[in-house]
């Protein structure tokens, strides 16, 4: 049996800027340490999509993938930025 080939994709925007501002509004409010100096001061949240298949993609496959998978508001997608404590 062979192993399935699996594949990550990433999505749109989850949420709107309208939203994520409230998010980090809360956030604020809720946790004092929490400011623009020290802290949380930007969040961003986007789908990811997990593929499995029997085979490899081919381009063409990805392609329509893609395509598919193109969808809700159109947010400028940020570069994954992980900062640790």
């Amino acid at each position: 049996m062979q192993s399935p080939h699996f594949s990550s994709l990433r999505g749109s925007a989850a949420l709107s800027s309208f939203r994520l501002t409230k998010i980090l509004d809360v956030l604020k409010s809720n946790a004092p340490s929490v400011d623009d100096d020290n802290g949380i001061n930007h969040i961003y949240a986007e789908f990811v999509h997990f593929v499995f298949s029997d085979d490899t993609l081919t381009a063409s496959q990805l392609s329509t993938l893609q395509q598919i998978l193109t969808y809700g508001p159109k947010v400028t997608s940020e570069a994954p930025v992980v900062n640790c404590f």
